[in-house]
């Protein structure tokens, strides 16, 4: 490996493990990204590897729609839950009354008017 440069050397030595292993290695080690802060630094650091990376740039998309799918399932279960809270809510709140209706015969409402108003 003399009279390599760094990047040379590395390339190398991936290209050894991907021969080893029968997989495509990257250059960096990537974890899914939760902000799009952490998105940015990771597409700056695609862009500073070049083209020479390529099963990088594509487990860097893979990671970025794996966030995106975890972003969208946690919203689709809080849409869910505020849905569930608010059918709850309704149930809970107290019915309109209505009046109940005396019998033309009698002076006081019994009973089983009121529990069939």
């Amino acid at each position: 490996m003399a009279g390599y440069s760094p990047q040379e050397a590395a390339n190398e030595t991936i290209r050894d493990a991907e021969a080893l292993t029968g997989h495509a290695l990257s250059l960096v080690t990537w974890e899914t990204p939760k902000a799009a802060k952490e998105v940015r630094l990771q597409v700056e650091t695609i862009s500073r590897l070049g083209n020479s990376d390529l099963p990088t740039q594509r487990l860097l998309f893979r990671k970025v729609l794996k966030g995106f799918d975890e972003r969208d399932y946690a919203l689709a279960q809080a849409r869910l839950q505020v849905t569930q809270l608010e059918a709850r809510l309704e149930q809970l709140e107290p019915r309109k009354r209505r009046k109940v209706r005396t019998s033309p015969n009698s002076k006081f409402v019994d009973i089983q008017a009121i529990k069939e108003a």
